[in-house]
């Protein structure tokens, strides 16, 4: 059965990781999946990245041969733990290579559906090629409600859409979340106007010339729309969107020009060859921190970008700045802040082999357009990792 911890407020939450009493009656994967393994009782006690705890029992009983529901049913074919695929049909010229297998960096015997077809190759332009369609062939009759559609994937495939009920949903309109730092969930809401058998369907497309590789777990049906909603004003009054880059991280691997259009976080400048701006995780399986890295063969003349966002402050106010930071080899990268193009304040980022955290108090602002950035000039042989980004009013 899957954990679903519950914070409040809702901008709480973290992951959560979970340490069993006696492993040798349950076990919980790094996914949340709670698996009885004999007859017994344990204990399990979970813990959030900001160290809140709560404590848990677990009683296994003999297994019950019992007849699954509709959406238990559906639920037991969508984590791919059969190696024939029960309840879908591959279509598509990979449709033969992508199979259930374990992803050996998840728990040891759970299994997802490979999207990789094959290893790049610069000499063969169909050796990595994805491409396929899987279609549910699930018969059963759902009662009509509202339902919410959820799905895990990983890795590195360029497009992806999914056709529920008639209505397509991808990756390019950010419907979709997947990355190669861990696995990602998405939702998505829908009704059934009447009692029926739902209609689904999933494409994965990326060209040979990309380097692909990925796994699809947990297509899951919810009762009810149960799509997680991310608060308008987060109550830690954070004037910084995404100051823990989670969604940016859910919906790309890297910074570039491209995911202007799309982020909260800009980046601007030109990085050199081998110089990369990412999103990573540190503190948790699912937790993502702007990441960079530049390691050339010997240190040269400084580099010149900014990763930033901005804001407007209809009233000027006097500000703190929390964030965490872990770093090596730094010598000229600094959070700055702009307000109508011109510096209000300056600070040097210090370097910290482990994360540490790191505060700036009395950060006068004034009203106006407000650029809150990161400046990185570095020769190279330079890391950096940022996380929880907190700029709030004193």
């Amino acid at each position: 059965m899957p954990l679903n911890p519950v914070f409040t407020p809702t901008s709480a939450a973290t992951s959560v990781t979970y340490v069993v009493a006696d492993t040798e009656v349950a076990t919980i994967s790094r996914s949340g999946i709670l698996t009885g393994l004999k007859v017994g009782s344990t204990t399990v006690t979970a813990t959030s990245e900001t160290n809140l705890t709560a404590t848990f029992s677990v009683t296994v009983n003999e297994k019950d041969e019992v007849e699954l529901n509709t959406l238990e049913l559906f639920n037991q074919y969508g984590q791919f733990e059969d190696e024939s695929l029960p309840g879908w049909t591959l279509t598509g010229t990979t449709a033969e290579k992508h199979v259930a297998e374990i992803d050996a960096d998840r728990e040891k015997e759970d299994m997802s559906l490979k999207l990789w077809a094959g290893d790049y190759s610069a000499d063969d332009e169909t050796a990595s090629l994805v491409d396929f369609t899987m279609t549910s062939i699930f018969t059963e009759v759902l009662p009509a409600g509202d339902y919410t559609l959820s799905l895990e994937l990983v890795g590195s495939i360029e497009e992806i859409t999914l056709t529920l009920e008639g209505v397509s949903y991808s990756r390019q309109n950010n419907d979709i979340a997947i990355s190669g730092g861990a696995y990602r969930k998405s939702w998505i809401e829908f009704t059934l106007a009447t009692d029926k058998a739902i209609s689904l369907s999933i494409t994965f497309l990326s060209p040979g010339t990309l380097t692909n590789w990925g796994y699809l777990d947990n297509v899951t049906l919810h009762e009810d729309h149960v799509k997680p909603v991310l608060p308008d004003e987060p109550s830690d009054g954070n004037y910084l969107k995404d100051g823990s880059f989670e969604i940016a991280g859910s919906q790309t691997a890297f910074l570039s020009e491209a995911t202007n259009a799309y982020l909260d976080w800009q980046i601007a400048g030109s990085l050199r060859t081998g110089e990369q701006i990412t999103f990573d995780g540190w503190a948790g399986h699912e937790d993502y921190s702007l990441k960079y890295n530049y390691w050339p063969s010997a240190a040269g003349d400084a580099g010149d970008v900014k990763v930033f966002q901005t804001f407007t402050l209809d009233e000027g106010a006097t500000f703190n700045l929390n964030y965490y930071v872990a770093s090596g080899g730094i010598t000229n990268s600094k959070i700055y802040i702009l307000v109508d193009g011109v510096e209000v304040s300056s600070t040097l980022i210090p370097n910290s082999g482990s994360y540490s955290q790191k505060q700036i108090n009395d950060i006068v602002l004034p009203a106006g357009l407000v650029e809150f950035g990161i400046h990185i000039q570095e020769g190279g042989q330079t890391w950096m990792h940022l996380d929880y980004m907190l700029l709030t009013i004193k």
